[in-house]
């Protein structure tokens, strides 16, 4: 019985350095998906606002064309 356990005390040692590393690679993992699930809210608040103003462009271009074609309909 004590053999089994010196065995499993030893395989525990022996594997100790990998479980740290792999636990280490879990959490840069873990980092890095909070730093690209900011990133992609950043992306999309950039993106609401380059559709909002695209909209707000829209109707300028919209209102122009109107100025200009009455200005043209009325003969100046």
């Amino acid at each position: 019985m004590n053999a089994e356990i010196a065995e499993y005390n030893d395989a525990r040692e022996r594997e100790l350095p990998l479980a740290q590393e792999v636990d280490g690679k879990v959490k840069e993992l873990r980092q890095k998906i909070a730093d690209l699930n900011n990133h992609q809210m950043s992306l999309r608040a950039s993106y609401r606002k380059l559709k909002e103003r695209s909209s707000e462009m829209d109707g300028e271009v919209r209102m122009l064309k109107v100025g200009y074609v009455l200005f043209v309909d009325s003969g100046e």
